[in-house]
């Protein structure tokens, strides 16, 4: 399915400073589906989510967030997308993040 956005979002990619052609989230495109940021812009099922950039487009903002281990109380800095969970690198217990 192919729409306005679907066109007009690879014109905003600089020439310069292309995505990854081999990545594994956008399939190379540069972005991906806002409501599905794991999936590529278009990936066809029809939930009408807005365009993100992807980790892998210059666009992408890498933001920081900051928080402490409820185990042991190691402040942590991380960057979006954050996952699910991940071990604490001072005490390698599971953080649940969601």
């Amino acid at each position: 399915m192919l729409g306005v956005a679907t066109v007009c979002l690879p014109k905003i990619n600089d020439p310069e400073k292309p995505p990854n052609p081999d990545c594994k989230i956008c399939e190379g495109f540069g972005w991906v589906c806002e409501n599905h940021p794991n999936l590529p812009f278009d990936h066809g099922d029809g939930c009408g989510g807005a365009g993100d950039p992807c980790i892998c487009n210059h666009l992408y903002e890498h933001k920081s967030i900051s928080f402490h281990c409820e185990h042991c109380t190691h402040k942590i800095t991380s960057y979006e997308p954050l996952p699910d969970s991940m071990p604490c690198p001072n005490c390698d217990r599971r953080i649940d993040l969601k």
